[in-house]
């Protein structure tokens, strides 16, 4: 029932209202100790964004919403645009908490979680009239609805499961008793006393409102992330995902990657923050925020130590980097890290259990560059900015393309000594596609020729796999697995090393059509038909949707195919879902995300520039 009514809501939401309502301050109605809280103060202006265009074109046609609106409308007699208009007259707050606790489970069973929602309608009369008809339509339809009185206030319960409120112009919906009671507290109280809470009948603990996120933009938001001082408070999803990643990082990548914010987050506390419409840029905005956790937060014990991990990071001034891109790059990923520092310090960073392969990375890498020290003489030659650029794959000859097409990726950085270190990089280079070479001549598979040549004016070295490796013969069985489908190429046919110096740029690559093409940008860089991008911040991401797109649609074959795999659909509902997935990234232009250090401790930025009119027919 509760994926039900969120449907309701999605699908009143579709049915843009035409006016906004006058809408004065709301009134925080979510009791304290949400794990997850959403509150939009208006929902007429979101929906007069790029984003609830978006939404709205997405949802237009779709089977089930359209058959929900009809049921509705034959219950309530109100069209769809007039109920919108009047649910959304005023705030929609959405909070997620946490379920009883079991008692033989411990802390691995947090139980199911408890939702609520409260919207404020802009016409009391017709809510109250919708409401009843409503109810009396589920009854009908064999829903089992059941009516309460609390403080003097009627209450519908459904199936013996869900409760919903109404007072005066807010209708109040739960998954829990408790939860629809603590909210009908607040606001009763609120009324008696003028906007002020108060403690709860019967000698109980005061209910407060919460105050745990920020108010501005078109809706704010807050989410708990996990402690490893505090077990309990780890969220199931996006917040058990940054606690568990700061509490035991297991990959060296993303401990290079998030660095300071992986102890942040490891400390426990809030990401409060706010979704915002970029007029001038035409861009929605997500600004998000760490608000550390009290060592006292929901009265749980915590260690002495608990401030350790939330150790407040200095404000670092954002450094420009200037990115080569070309007309395939689908993303660039960029941090600002000394990965000479990091290795130095890598046995205080990561946990015992990883050693074991970082020892064995640094012994690999010693013997590539002919024992010198990884720390000093290799990660110390790279500059502090490292950007790695995603292409979509291109072939020169397509009937050499495999049936999946991985992006190419490509590490650039600067060279402190370009002319000392190129030499080392190509001997490394070398000794590495040997190594290869080596393995997959046990395998009888063809190996990787190396050509070494100077490309306006720099350093150029590349590896393929030999000539005529498609052919059926005793190097290459054409009924072996790692053939394409129909005797296309084998998925091998995606890597192309290759790598280039070209002045202090270091362009290290999966694919010699990807690096080439940077190299060019490189060489025109300060021209007119230069190709770069300037990135800024500690950590960042930035994706061209229009790229991205035709990746998607370059492997529409395998991906149907990986999806009637895993999911065991079957084809046509797998291509559905596919060609969903490429629908909404159609209605994207661009995505960016930041994540940076200021005065007030780490933030985050998400940008979404969205084409919500028409999305994009381009498929080449």
């Amino acid at each position: 029932m509760l994926i039900t009514l969120l449907a309701a809501l999605l699908m009143l939401l579709s049915a843009a209202p035409t006016s906004a309502q006058d809408r004065g301050a709301h009134d925080a109605v979510l009791p304290k100790g949400s794990i997850v809280r959403l509150s939009i103060p208006d929902g007429t202006a979101l929906w007069s964004t790029p984003l609830g265009a978006s939404l709205q074109a997405l949802l237009d046609g779709n089977e089930d919403i359209d058959g929900l609106r009809a049921f509705l409308h034959a219950a309530t007699g109100l069209e769809s645009d007039d109920m919108a208009t009047m649910l959304l007259g005023g705030t929609v707050h959405v909070g997620v908490y946490r379920g009883p606790k079991s008692r033989l489970g411990g802390d691995a069973a947090d139980g199911q979680r408890r939702v609520l929602v409260a919207t404020t309608s802009s016409d009391e009369k017709a809510l109250a009239q919708a409401l009843e008809r409503g109810l009396d339509a589920l009854d009908t339809l064999g829903v089992d609805v059941s009516y309460g009185d609390y403080r003097g206030l009627e209450y519908a319960r459904l199936d013996d499961e869900n409760v919903l409120a109404r007072l005066g112009d807010r209708l109040f919906f739960a998954s829990h008793d408790e939860l629809l009671a603590d909210a009908l507290d607040l606001a009763l109280d609120a009324a008696v006393t003028g906007g002020k809470t108060r403690g709860r009948r019967k000698g109980k603990s005061a209910v407060k409102a919460s105050d745990e996120t920020v108010d501005g933009g078109l809706a704010s938001f807050s989410f708990r992330v996990g402690s490893p001082l505090n077990r309990r408070g780890t969220v199931k999803g996006i917040g058990e995902i940054a606690g568990r990643m700061g509490n035991r990082l297991s990959s060296p990548l993303l401990s290079v990657l998030l660095d300071d914010a992986a102890d942040e987050l490891s400390a426990g506390g809030r990401i409060v923050g706010t979704l915002e419409h970029d007029r001038a840029g035409d861009q929605m905005i997500v600004q998000a925020r760490l608000v550390p956790a009290p060592p006292d937060e929901d009265d749980e014990a915590t260690d002495s130590s608990a401030d350790d991990g939330a150790r407040r990071i200095e404000a670092r001034a954002p450094v420009a980097f200037t990115v080569p891109v070309d007309d395939q790059t689908l993303g660039v990923l960029h941090v600002q890290r000394d990965l000479a520092d990091w290795w130095r310090h890598r046995e205080e960073r990561m946990p015992p259990e990883i050693q074991t392969r970082l020892a064995r990375f640094d012994s690999t890498m010693s013997m590539l560059f002919s024992g010198q020290s990884l720390a000093d003489d290799v990660f110390g030659q790279l500059g502090t900015s490292l950007a790695v650029v995603f292409d979509r794959q291109t072939f020169e000859d397509e009937d050499a393309a495999p049936d999946i097409r991985m992006p190419a990726a490509c590490l650039v950085s600067t060279l402190d000594d370009p002319q000392r270190f190129a030499p080392m990089l190509q001997g490394a280079f070398q000794t590495f596609i040997g190594l290869i070479n080596a393995d997959r001549g046990q395998e009888g598979e063809a190996p990787f020729l190396i050509e070494t040549e100077r490309v306006d004016g720099g350093l150029f070295v590349s590896a393929r796999l030999m000539d005529g490796m498609f052919a059926a013969g005793p190097m290459n069985d054409a009924t072996d697995p790692g053939m394409g489908m129909d005797g296309a190429a084998p998925y091998s046919a995606n890597l192309s090393p290759a790598m280039a110096v070209i002045g202090d740029r270091l362009l290290l690559g999966t694919s010699v059509e990807q690096v080439r093409r940077l190299m060019s940008a490189l060489a025109t860089q300060g021209s007119a038909a230069a190709s770069e991008s300037e990135v800024f911040g500690e950590l960042g991401l930035s994706v061209d949707a229009r790229i991205l797109e035709r990746a998607l649609r370059d492997n529409r074959k395998a991906l149907i195919a990986q999806n009637v795999i895993e999911k065991g659909n079957d084809p046509m509902q797998a291509a559905a879902e596919i060609d969903g997935l490429v629908a909404i990234v159609q209605r994207l232009r661009s995505v960016d995300v930041q994540l940076f250090h200021d005065a007030e401790g780490l933030r985050a930025r998400l940008g979404l520039a969205l084409d919500p009119a028409t999305g994009r027919t381009d498929a080449r």
